[in-house]
Order: C-alpha cells, then structure tokens, then sequence
C-alpha cells in the first residue's frame, strides 16, 4: 500500500457578501469561471471571470444582461464559455460567450445555442440537480418534457 499524498487545500475565491459557486478552471489555467450572487440580492446570479485569489473588484461579470445564468463551462480550447440561462425567454437555453484568454475578456456578445421554447422538450428549472458537459464538438445536456393532466372525478359529493 502506497503511502498517502499529502492534499492542499486553498480558497480560489471568496468574498463575504457574495455566495460563489460552479467555479471552473480555464484550460490554460489561467482564469476561473464560476457563478457570484450578492447576498442581499437573491434574485440575480451572475457569471463571472477572474484570476484565482483576485479581490471583488477584479471579478469581470460575463453576460451582465442575463440576470439568471447559470453553469459556466469552458470550451476544450478556452476560447468560449458556455452556460444556462433564459434571457429573453420562460425556458432555459445553452449560450455562448467569445473569450479571449489572453486578455480575460469576453469578446462580442452572448450568442443563443439552442432554442427550446416549447414544454414538448426544456432544459428542467430544478438547474441544481443538473449538469452540463462540453467536447471540442458536442454539449451534454439534461432535457425533459413537461406533461400534465386534468383530471375531472364524477359522484364524489355522494
């Protein structure tokens, strides 16, 4: 039996007034995409950039139109960011961000992936009991169809 490498642990990020989470390191090592919320402001969640260890003031929000995003992810290369988020609609869609990881800036505007605007098949809102996966080609994602019924009993006040 091999002895035990010893482990080290150190925070990437912290803030107090925000809760973080769903941080991802950039392929080059560099930058840290990861999702911020302001404890006050429990309504928004951001996606967010920055250096491991960088203050507030140096976290760059990507998508700052999106109010509720969700899932960042990089691709292989580094150069997109992927993520969740329902802009401009009721139902969650995967987007993109051009990210230039030289500079750590986001370079255009989100671009909309997929379009799913229909209960027949929908990125589920339970977004904590998901997962998303990006490959140079492809993108795994959680769907679901939303069905429901109406029921109507007969003789039931007898």
């Amino acid at each position: 039996m091999s002895p035990a490498v010893p482990q080290t642990e150190r925070t990437a990020l912290e803030d107090p007034g925000h809760f973080v989470w769903q941080g991802n390191v950039s392929p080059n090592g560099r930058w840290l995409a990861f999702n911020a919320q302001r404890s006050d402001e429990i309504a928004q969640a951001g996606i967010y950039v920055a250096r491991s260890g960088a203050p507030l003031s140096e976290w760059v929000r990507m998508a700052p139109d999106h109010k509720a995003a969700d899932k960042p992810r990089w691709s292989p290369g580094g150069r997109m960011l992927y993520f969740l988020s329902n802009h401009g609609s009721s139902f969650w869609n995967l987007w993109g961000l051009r990210f230039d990881p030289d500079r750590g800036a986001a370079v255009g505007a989100p671009f909309v992936l997929t379009t799913f605007n229909s209960p027949d098949l929908v990125i589920p809102t339970a977004l904590p009991d998901l997962e998303l996966g990006i490959s140079a080609r492809r993108a795994l994602l959680t769907l679901a169809t939303i069905k429901g019924n109406i029921w109507m009993l007969e003789k039931v006040d007898r």
